[in-house]
């Protein structure tokens, strides 16, 4: 079964010659452009929808004018918060220039996973686009629209997680080529985008992975209806590659609604449907808990694995001092909330409960091993089992303490 993650996401965006953000720069001569035809602020920065790029470049500025934009965006999650902050400049209506930071915020499910509260990836971005041809407002005798190429490289500062779970690098670049019209007598804006990437959640994840290594071409497209000079509304559509084995890669759509207060400031509400975050569990659907034969079966997995623990002479030292009644009671909440069956963990931060401990990592693979027994034992298959241990791989830096 598949679930999804229902975001709410606010944009604000300050402006001189945009409809997104304040400028940054003087302006030559900018504001010429009809407001909102510029697009707001992608969440890497670049103009456009939120989720997708547009061929038109940021600010208001025309052939002979310099615009530009800051934009703060905020994605609530239920249980992670996404957020991104970030400045373009738009030279002369031809060359867009960009630079983004983004932030996934663990919140309290850090913890849980091992990773610490509030743990938080981050993402930076640059970006460089370049109008080739056409206007997207003012060729209406044409069907041609405005096209344009960009490069955005991001970098990303946890290597370490992102090889736990397969990824590949911590940094990589990405292309693209875009096309944007607006139908200026249906009050209608479409765009699309061709993307050249290998990155595991937009860059969040690091980039290619054990199933795939290669850029592949992805689709990002937005349509805009504008229901008056400032106001609005649309739906956007974004696909992604599958590059991790562990977890499966979902598309992002998301429903709008943009308004331009003035050319200098705007803000965008959206409804965003992100799917499923690899790794991390706000994926919402039970297949992995179905797996593992529902919440019973991954009780008797964490059972067998404290039975052959406790029999096992090579680790048998570390649970004689232990609550053996209250350390089942909080692995099996911990297992069941990271299969989403719907519990909640009691039990203290991976840190806290492995600090006094002292285990080596011979005795981290003893563990495992133990666990893998018992997920066989339960029938439970290799590769779900795999998607399983990447899930508790990050917990190992706060479980070693050796």
């Amino acid at each position: 079964m598949t679930c999804r993650i229902w975001a709410l996401a606010l944009l604000i965006t300050v402006t001189a010659g945009s409809a997104e953000a304040q400028s940054m720069i003087p302006d030559s001569r900018s504001g010429g452009k009809l407001l909102l035809t510029g697009g707001v602020s992608t969440i890497e920065g670049s103009g456009g929808g939120g989720l997708s790029t547009w061929a038109t470049i940021t600010g208001y500025g025309e052939e002979d004018g310099v615009g530009g934009n800051a934009h703060v965006t905020i994605v609530d999650l239920p249980d992670y918060q996404f957020r991104t902050a970030g400045v373009a400049v738009g030279l002369w209506d031809r060359v867009e220039l960009s630079a983004a930071r983004q932030e996934f915020d663990t919140g309290d499910t850090g913890a849980l996973l091992g990773l610490g509260q509030g743990f938080t990836f981050t993402q930076d971005v640059i970006g460089v686009k370049v109008r080739l041809t056409g206007d997207a407002v003012y060729d209406q005798d044409t069907w041609v629209p405005q096209i344009a190429i960009g490069v955005q490289h991001k970098s990303n500062d946890q290597g370490a997680i992102i090889a736990a779970v397969g990824g590949q690098d911590d940094q990589g670049t990405d292309f693209y080529i875009a096309a944007s019209k607006l139908f200026l007598a249906e009050s209608v804006l479409v765009s699309g985008a061709v993307r050249w990437t290998n990155a595991n959640q937009t860059g969040l994840l690091g980039f290619g992975g054990d199933a795939n290594d290669d850029h592949e071409a992805q689709f990002e497209g937005s349509v805009g209806w504008l229901l008056s000079r400032n106001l609005v509304i649309g739906a956007e559509y974004r696909t992604k590659p599958d590059n991790l084995s562990f977890a499966g890669e979902d598309d992002w759509f998301d429903v709008y609604a943009a308004w331009a207060i003035n050319k200098h400031l705007s803000v965008t509400a959206a409804w965003a449907d992100l799917g499923s975050i690899a790794t991390f569990d706000d994926q919402r659907g039970t297949e992995m808990l179905e797996a593992f034969n529902g919440r019973e079966g991954s009780d008797r997995i964490v059972d067998g694995m404290l039975d052959r623990s406790v029999a096992d002479p090579r680790i048998a030292e570390i649970f004689v001092a232990t609550d053996m009644v209250r350390l089942r009671r909080t692995l099996k909440e911990q297992f069941c909330y990271i299969l989403n069956g719907g519990c909640a963990y009691s039990g203290r931060s991976m840190k806290d409960a492995h600090d006094e401990i002292g285990l080596q990592p011979a005795d981290m693979g003893a563990l495992v091993e133990h666990l893998q027994d018992a997920m066989d034992a339960e029938g439970v298959p290799f590769r779900t089992q795999n998607r399983f241990l990447a899930k508790l791989a990050p917990m190992r830096r706060d479980v070693v303490t050796r």
